[in-house]
């Protein structure tokens, strides 16, 4: 139940589009979440992109969240970056040797 306070809410891209579809749960995770966590976000880029992208794009622009995308193998960081709008694109080459 959203009604009480939540430290934090895990959920797969599909799910929190059944969470967003009532407007009052949608308006209360917009404006009281603190922190996104994207995993995989080299998606935006496939078949569940789209979904995707506007499941986050009203947090972007509706929210004060900070946000942190991960990917292991994402191509266009810095196109991804002017999405999210003022963001810090951070590479790390490690590797498993």
């Amino acid at each position: 139940d959203l009604e009480r306070s939540k430290q934090l809410i895990l959920a797969t891209p599909e799910k929190l589009e059944t969470l967003c579809r009532n407007v009052r749960i949608r308006n209360k995770l917009i404006t009281q979440t603190s922190l996104f966590l994207i995993d995989e976000i080299h998606m935006i880029a496939e078949e569940r992109g789209a979904k995707l992208e506007s499941l986050v794009t009203p947090f972007i622009l509706r929210s004060s969240a900070r946000f942190i995308a991960g990917s292991a193998s994402i191509g266009n960081a810095e196109k991804l970056a002017e999405w999210f709008g003022n963001c810090r694109v951070i590479f790390s080459n490690y590797s498993i040797e």
